[in-house]
């Protein structure tokens, strides 16, 4: 099963309790908003949502100058990929449950204009190579403990602009 296109975005309108219903009807499914425009909505929330066990894919979205919230949300087993995006408000992933089921997540190549929050307990290790951060990074609450199953040396990159972006 695959929810992509207008009718990701149509259900995410529906809002939290109907996204829910959706997900526990489908438990494995690849849910794909890559490329959609959320710019017509201001912010962009998805608190309390729940992902199925597959992929997640943001890649390409435009969230226009909202903020972007993904708290208290449950991701199943999968990747989560937010490739080659421009936040233009603030980026909030924080209290999330199941992170550590999440088989690899990336923002690779995104620019955050404002400021990026990442929090949770992760068994991967968050690949944020490539991005640009013009403002304040909040990783106080990230907990990384990766299991080293993938490519050691895209890991150990990873696992270096970590570092960099807790240190600046």
């Amino acid at each position: 099963v695959k929810l992509g296109g207008q009718a990701a975005i149509d259900l995410w309108q529906e809002g939290v309790g109907a996204w829910n219903a959706w997900v526990e009807a489908n438990p494995v499914a690849d849910v794909s908003f890559r490329g959609a425009d959320f710019t017509e909505f201001g912010g962009v929330s998805f608190k309390r949502f729940k992902f199925p066990t597959g992929n997640v894919d943001f890649s390409g979205t435009t969230f226009g100058d909202g903020d972007v919230e993904f708290s208290n949300i449950t991701f199943g087993d999968g990747n989560v990929g937010f490739l080659r995006m421009v936040f233009k408000g603030l980026f909030l992933m924080r209290s999330n449950n199941n992170t550590h089921t999440i088989k690899k997540i990336s923002f690779q190549g995104c620019v955050f204009e404002s400021i990026l929050i990442l929090e949770g307990e992760f068994m991967c290790v968050p690949d944020l190579r490539g991005t640009i951060t013009k403002t304040h990074v909040d990783l106080q609450g990230l907990r990384v403990s990766p299991k080293f199953d993938g490519d050691p040396e895209k890991t150990a990159a990873a696992l270096r602009r970590l570092k960099e972006l807790a240190e600046t």
